[in-house]
């Protein structure tokens, strides 16, 4: 230290010489008006550590919502096409009492109905001019009206159909080498295109006896539930039926995977609207979820709803060159 400190006169000295007489001072003097230069970045990395952060607004724009990753037993399942129709058990045709002509009907297609309700009246010689009551032999729907008013119509005429539709029927239509592998004990899932987030739980009531000779398929008839009234006969459906069961098994949602560079990922939650990318190795499919065989943690927040708005940042930043 006491070398250095003695030989700084003599560098000074030496500057001075050399910058000539004022210059070394005027070079002083216009350092310290200078700024001082801008410290050296690095060109930003392109790709991203797969961490991205939301603000609160942006989480609830977006929804995205975690669910904690357990592990459960679930049914391994398989996807088939299916169809919604009526369940005929619930449903009955109205015949005339008696020849007649039609005089009125007292309902339309899409009424609810009760046993015993009047549902058209006729004129009939039979009843001594009077006008006969054509009753509802059943509660439920009128789906069917075949009869015109001021038709002449004979009992074995159909003059309209009623059923109840608060149960349906769905038909799976099982590929030929798949039917010894449904478990018929397990319940099968059924979604509609028209309600695509809704899910209807059927309930196996028989098997074709036959094989469908042009799709070369059997179909499985499951009795669904239709409280809400919003399964209609001919609608198509996608069925899930169960072909095999894992246990104690990690799971996650199936809307909670993404794709990201051929590797299937999911986001885990760290802390509120901080979330990391995390590649997972996945095993069997279960009914609307994944069994996961490595790379997630048991007991893990994953995002479950807006994943794909998180891969859609991550890869945003890889081409921008962002990172958190």
């Amino acid at each position: 230290m006491t070398r250095t400190i003695r030989l700084l006169p003599v560098c000074v000295a030496m500057l001075a010489l050399v910058a000539g007489p004022g210059r070394a001072a005027d070079k002083d003097d216009d350092d310290d008006k200078k700024p001082a230069p801008a410290a050296r970045t690095e060109a930003p990395a392109r790709e991203t550590n797969g961490v991205v952060n939301l603000a609160a607004e942006a989480v609830a724009a977006n929804h995205v919502q975690s669910v904690v990753a357990r592990r459960s037993s679930a049914f391994v399942t398989t996807q088939v096409p299916g169809r919604i129709a009526f369940d005929p058990n619930a449903t009955a045709e109205v015949h005339a009492p008696m020849e007649g002509r039609l005089l009125t009907w007292s309902v339309g297609v899409g009424d609810v109905v009760h046993e015993g309700a009047v549902l058209a009246r006729l004129d009939s010689p039979q009843n001594l001019g009077a006008p006969l009551a054509v009753k509802a032999p059943k509660d439920g729907e009128i789906i069917e009206r075949t009869a015109a008013i001021g038709a002449w119509v004979q009992p074995a005429d159909k003059l309209a159909v009623i059923t109840d539709r608060s149960t349906m029927l769905a038909a799976a239509q099982v590929r030929e080498d798949l039917v010894g592998k449904i478990l018929t004990n397990a319940p099968a899932v059924f979604r509609v295109l028209a309600f695509p987030e809704a899910t209807f739980t059927g309930r196996l009531l028989r098997i074709s006896a036959s094989v469908e000779p042009e799709t070369r398929t059997v179909e499985f008839w499951y009795a669904v539930p239709n409280t809400d009234r919003m399964l209609r006969a001919g609608m198509f459906a996608a069925a899930s039926l169960a072909t095999d069961r894992v246990e104690n098994s990690l799971i996650v949602p199936e809307e909670a995977v993404q794709t990201v560079h051929d590797h299937s990922v999911v986001f885990v939650e760290e802390q509120s609207g901080r979330y990391r990318m995390v590649p997972v190795r996945l095993g069997r499919t279960v009914d609307q979820a994944y069994e996961v065989l490595g790379g997630l943690a048991d007991g893990s927040r994953v995002v479950s709803s807006g994943s794909f708005i998180l891969k859609s940042e991550v890869l945003r930043s890889e081409l921008t060159g962002d990172s958190d």
